[in-house]
């Protein structure tokens, strides 16, 4: 079973264990923006969206908003950032996510400078006394030196002083603007203020360049320096190859050069250690050479593009960008309102490439619905009633709370190894681990140790007496391998109950492949045994244990 110790050490450690990156922005209540920001998303590898004037509310679970929906919150995958308690008022929306309160905001340039007052206060009173790191962002609609305008007018000034009071500090850098509207000037209305402790661990906050579809430039930046601590569950996850790219040449070569590695060791074997070790050896030795024959599979949630991105659009996107630096740049001469009209069409152009391609990806898939009701639409559905989600919203202490309750503890059992009379036991033979071999299922996912079942098949072919050797030695010693005890955990979220309740989740345990192809052997053996024994009683029912 997987790990699930809390991580140690100090506040700032533990913030500097995580690294969250950030996409900041105001999307303008622009549909072409609304479109675009999930193939951002991905292009940024961003973790958390804190976003102003959203188009309109996404229909899914890690979608928060404001009471009057003028700010949102929008966390792609809630198992890359766990939210722990979130909130909403009028202006601004709150997620506690990983021990950082994301505060994201929107303040109108049509409110008065009292009601502005007003707003900035009610945020303030909010979190002033709060004991959680603070990072808010939005649109303020504000000047100050501080963030790169060349003045400060009352607005930035009583930003400023909240600032001052709260402890909080400027992220941003230079003096890129963030607005940008050919014929309206450049400004930089965007703002990102963080914790003391949060601004010390916060690196590369830039405005990027790329296409947003809105008459805002988006920022990003990233929240910690050091990669995620071991310690967290989250991380516990073994690495896996890939199959597909399987090069059996180097697989054999590596394979055979490390036969010489395995201890000698007599016919018969006795002690547990002895077995483990020519257990540990072979194991390696098939470790090492799955390392050199197949690349491992990166791990990048939520990075895929959007499911109607074709190069046709991001072709349309360019020209956009291309276009539009062009009209900034002639500002408003006669080549300006040229560049501004060319720039309109190819906008047109790319709003409704988008929407034909979103039609015919969604009638490709309804299509598809009809011929596998498990593939793609499935999954789509299950995650739009949040089947996929809930676990990443656990606290480590919740989650471990579920676990133990799922799986109760039990005293150890302090047997002593006895003698185990083999006289009458017959070694597994060739044709045994053949059958054994071929029954595990191909494209299954493998357990802790990462090695899919199709790899033993192949160490079968080049290597069959190395296998032969590894289940024999367990056998003669009477032993399941140790490390074949242990599993990884998936708990399957079934959408109803609390979410730290033990109840709600479905306990799947994911074994090795070689654990289970020892079972295969034992397993016709007890059948053989049982039978011979005048099988099972009439008055047995339910579910037979075997092993």
């Amino acid at each position: 079973m997987r790990s699930l110790q809390r991580s140690s050490g100090t506040k700032q450690d533990a913030m500097q264990s995580i690294i969250m990156k950030i996409l900041q922005g105001n999307t303008n209540k622009s549909r072409i923006a609304d479109a675009l920001l999930p193939q951002l998303s991905p292009e940024q590898e961003a973790d958390i969206l804190l976003l102003s004037e959203p188009y309109r509310e996404k229909d899914c679970r890690t979608w928060l908003s404001s009471t009057r929906k003028n700010a949102a919150i929008w966390i792609p995958n809630l198992r890359q950032a766990r939210v722990e308690q979130h909130g909403a008022e009028e202006h601004y929306v709150w997620a506690r996510i990983d021990g950082i309160t994301y505060v994201s905001c929107y303040f109108s340039p049509n409110d008065s400078i009292s009601e502005f007052e007003v707003k900035l206060g009610m945020l303030e009173d909010h979190f002033r006394d709060t004991t959680q790191e603070l990072v808010i962002a939005g649109d303020f609609n504000a000047r100050a030196l501080e963030w790169g305008m060349p003045q400060t007018n009352k607005r930035g000034q009583l930003i400023l002083e909240m600032a001052a009071r709260m402890d909080l500090m400027v992220l941003n850098i230079g003096n890129t603007p963030t607005y940008r509207r050919p014929g309206f000037g450049n400004s930089i209305p965007d703002l990102s203020l963080a914790s003391e402790n949060i601004a010390a661990i916060t690196e590369e906050w830039r405005v990027i360049e790329d296409y947003t579809g809105s008459d805002h430039q988006y920022i990003t930046f990233k929240i910690g320096r050091e990669m995620r601590n071991r310690t967290d569950p989250r991380n516990k996850i073994p690495h896996r190859w890939n199959y597909r790219k399987f090069d059996d040449v180097k697989f054999a070569e590596k394979l055979l050069s490390g036969i010489g590695d395995i201890p000698e060791t007599s016919q018969i074997v006795k002690r547990r250690v002895d077995a483990e070790d020519v257990v540990s050896s072979t194991m390696k030795i098939l470790k090492c050479a799955c390392d050199s024959s197949m690349p491992i599979i990166k791990r990048f949630i939520n990075r895929k593009s959007a499911y109607w991105w074709t190069e046709e659009i991001a072709e349309l996107r360019r020209n956009c960008l291309k276009l539009r630096r062009k009209a900034q740049r002639a500002r408003r001469g006669a080549k300006g309102i040229d560049y501004s009209s060319e720039h309109k069409s190819v906008r047109k152009e790319l709003r409704i490439a988008i929407k034909k391609s979103r039609f015919h990806c969604w009638k490709a898939l309804c299509d598809e619905v009809n011929a596998d009701p498990w593939g793609l639409g499935y999954k789509i559905a299950t995650q739009k009633l949040g089947v996929l989600g809930s676990v990443g919203t656990m606290t480590v202490k919740e989650m471990q709370k579920v676990v133990d309750e799922l799986f109760p503890t039990h005293p150890l059992r302090t047997d002593s190894e006895s003698e185990i009379d083999d006289s009458n036991i017959p070694a597994f033979s060739m044709g045994e681990l053949e059958v054994a071999v071929s029954s595990l299922k191909n494209r299954k996912t493998p357990g802790p140790d990462g090695i899919p079942a199709e790899i033993l098949k192949e160490k079968l072919k080049i290597a069959p007496r190395l296998l032969l050797k590894m289940y024999n030695t367990c056998l003669s010693a009477g032993i399941l391998s140790a490390r074949w005890k242990r599993a990884s955990l998936v708990l399957i979220d079934k959408g109803k109950g609390a979410i730290n309740a033990s109840s709600r989740y479905r306990p799947i345990c994911l074994l090795d492949s070689a654990g289970k192809t020892l079972e295969n052997l034992i397993k016709p053996r007890l059948l053989a045994a049982i039978e011979k024994a005048s099988n099972f009683s009439e008055r047995q029912y339910g579910f037979i244990v075997i092993w």
